[in-house]
């Protein structure tokens, strides 16, 4: 029996590489398991690692940087600064948090 014309593209690996690059990140991740030809399409592509952010992207002048959506999604807290009015504000510290504690390590007398 003679192979499909999607079993024929799949096996191409340029076409192949083009239908993977138009998949969201979630599930071009689930692709690798697959089978290992896809596996290996996947992990020796830069332009995919690029898409999954395995490879960095270089960046050019004026163009915001590109954050990793499934890095956002599971930590927010780490990348969601445009709230805060100086973004060096993530390491002040309270005076009062650090008096609490030395109050707490000295024995009364």
């Amino acid at each position: 029996m003679a192979p499909s014309s999607t079993q024929s593209a799949c096996g191409i690996p340029e076409i192949l590489e083009m239908i993977l690059l138009k998949l969201d990140m979630r599930t071009l991740l689930c692709m690798q398991r697959t089978c290992r030809f896809w596996l290996s399409m996947i992990r020796e592509s830069p332009a995919i690692q690029k898409a999954l952010y395995f490879i960095p992207i270089e960046n050019t002048p004026g163009q915001e940087k590109a954050q990793n959506p499934l890095l956002v999604e599971a930590f927010p807290a780490l990348f969601n600064l445009s709230d805060a009015d100086n973004p060096d504000d993530g390491y002040v510290y309270d005076e009062r948090t650090l008096a609490t504690f030395d109050m707490m390590k000295t024995p009364p007398n």
